[in-house]
């Protein structure tokens, strides 16, 4: 939290002065990252009885949410959640873990937000493109 919440500040005073990102859509993006993170969070602790996410996650969402905005947030976290799930597999037969074995997501929400950043409207519409002309 001693470099989210201070970044998360930082993110939403940049955008003042960003042309592609006014601060509505970036406390949109903080919400969307933060809130579907929480949803997730208790979702888990309802049904398990323990945590299966931590809170820093959480908080490093609302900042990279502040800083991307909602449509890059939501690629962020399927990229993150995609790439996770894949390695989590691949460790647990590997390395011969049960189910119950956790990464830490963070690992994981990172490289997908710089992902996001740098290409990730261009993977958008690629993505979206795929589906042109099967909507009347």
């Amino acid at each position: 939290d001693e470099i989210t919440l201070p970044g998360l500040v930082l993110a939403l005073v940049y955008s003042f002065f960003r042309d592609d990102l006014n601060l509505t859509q970036a406390l949109i993006g903080a919400v969307t990252g933060a809130g579907f993170l929480l949803l997730v969070y208790g979702t888990y602790y309802l049904v398990r009885k323990k945590e299966g996410l931590g809170m820093g996650d959480v908080t490093m969402m609302l900042l990279l949410g502040a800083y991307l905005g909602w449509r890059q947030t939501l690629f962020t976290l399927i990229l993150a959640s995609f790439v996770g799930a894949v390695v989590g597999v691949i460790v647990i037969f590997s390395r011969k873990k049960d189910f119950q074995y956790s990464l830490p997501f963070g690992t994981f929400l990172a490289p997908a937000a710089y992902v996001a950043l740098l290409w990730g409207e261009k993977i958008l519409r690629w993505y979206l493109g795929l589906f042109e002309g099967l909507v009347p």
